[in-house]
């Protein structure tokens, strides 16, 4: 249904006067889903195929200031009457390189402490990343950080054991009459509380 709205907006565009034309670019993410490749092939991906080989092929389309971007992370996976068209300018981006990972996390882990959420310093990470798209990278690195910010805001258990212990010795020392000083000490050894006599 996208795609048929965006047709009649191509058409409509067609046949507008030309000081009446919008100028647009038009994004198709994940084009592998739009006009996937292989011979077989359901109706709606055809129709979807069809169209868009229609506006690559059309004089009329051309002379609008109209551009259609399908991006997929794999150009195999796009039809190939689609990508090998010569109507279709098919641009691959290599993965980036050990220094382009390298400056990518440098920059997102700016002011960071990477020991929190990594064993690796950023040279490490970028020659242990090879063959990860910088899309990818950004997810580690924000997943990395914000589950290291959320082990931070979340108190351990042992932690929370000590808190626990020091309301029940508030508690119980609070229930001596008057305030008064009880001839007991409190000490907690790891593993729980115990109460000694001083």
């Amino acid at each position: 249904r996208a795609l048929a709205a965006i047709d009649l907006l191509v058409q409509k565009n067609v046949i507008a006067e030309p000081d009446e034309r919008i100028r647009t670019a038009i994004l198709i993410d994940h084009a592998a889903y739009v006009a996937p490749g292989g011979d077989r092939i359901g109706l709606v991906e055809q129709t979807h195929l069809v169209t868009l080989l229609n506006w690559a092929s059309s004089p009329y389309v051309k002379r609008l200031n109209m551009a259609f971007v399908l991006i997929d992370p794999r150009l195999s996976s796009v039809s190939e009457r689609l990508t090998s068209n010569p109507h279709v300018a098919a641009i691959e981006v290599p993965l980036p390189d050990e220094a382009e990972r390298q400056a990518f996390l440098g920059y997102h882990t700016k002011g960071k402490d990477l020991s929190a959420f990594s064993d690796y310093g950023v040279p490490e990470l970028a020659k242990l990343t090879a063959g990860i798209s910088l899309t990818d990278l950004e997810v580690l690195a924000r997943s990395g950080s914000e589950a290291a910010a959320a082990s931070i805001a979340r108190p351990s258990a042992s932690s929370r054991s000590a808190s626990s212990n020091g309301r029940r010795r508030a508690a119980w020392n609070s229930s001596s009459p008057s305030g008064a000083s009880t001839p007991w000490s409190q000490t907690a050894p790891s593993g729980g509380c115990s109460m000694t006599p001083s």
